[in-house]
């Protein structure tokens, strides 16, 4: 994951990366967090994941400015 957001700041040039979640996935929610994405939104019993039950959706974000990178001026 690491290679994949070094690779979308520095070589394509992106300004911020956006991820969905569910609040079930505990690991990727963990991941997220832990490598500098905050959370921009919550969205309540939002998608159907089995037996008629609904889970929670995560909006994360994450700015190249807060990995490191300084996006040049065009």
């Amino acid at each position: 994951l690491k290679l994949a957001i070094e690779y979308a700041f520095k070589i394509i040039g992106l300004r911020k990366l956006i991820a969905s979640t569910f609040a079930v996935n505990l690991g990727i929610n963990f991941t997220l967090k832990k490598i500098g994405f905050a959370v921009e939104g919550k969205l309540i019993k939002n998608r159907k994941i089995f037996d008629n039950k609904y889970s929670d959706e995560f909006k994360w974000g994450l700015f190249a400015a807060d990995w490191g990178f300084k996006q040049n001026a065009k």
